[in-house]
């Protein structure tokens, strides 16, 4: 026969689950994660060209901005690879449904034809400040504007 399980046993069990359900992400955990992947799959977005893969990401108009951007670039037969070679964090402020994340991005830019794929002109890089500003809108945040 096994031993019965304790009062404390059972105690414990309900503490672990408790601190389970309520330690996710803190807000701003959760922000800055979605500002990592915004950029993450704005990378695809240019390349593929598809602005909806922004939808988890992005209000509708962010994402009709990053359409727009798309549009003109496929206007004259050109797509853009893109790399985030550096992500700083320099600012993050969250409040109930707002927040605003300000970073140091550094990006290595390219355009290349539409149709080939081959490089168009000479490749850039640079360094610049970009301010995000979230909303929390149903169960997720997402970036509002740049």
């Amino acid at each position: 026969m096994f031993p019965r399980p304790t009062h404390n046993f059972f105690s414990l069990i309900i503490l672990t689950t408790a601190c389970l359900l309520a330690c996710g992400p803190s807000p701003e955990d959760a922000v800055t994660d979605v500002v990592r992947r915004y950029n993450e799959v704005l990378v695809d977005a240019y390349l593929r060209p598809d602005a909806s893969l922004m939808t988890r990401y992005t209000s509708p108009k962010e994402r009709a901005r990053i359409a727009e951007y798309i549009g003109y670039l496929l206007k004259q037969g050109k797509l853009l690879r893109c790399q985030l070679q550096s992500l700083v964090f320099l600012e993050v402020t969250v409040s109930e449904s707002k927040a605003v994340v300000r970073t140091r991005e550094t990006w290595r830019y390219r355009n290349i034809s539409a149709t080939t794929r081959l490089p168009v002109g000479a490749s850039d890089s640079f360094t610049h400040e970009v301010s995000y500003d979230m909303h929390f809108i149903g169960n997720r945040w997402v970036v509002e504007s740049l």
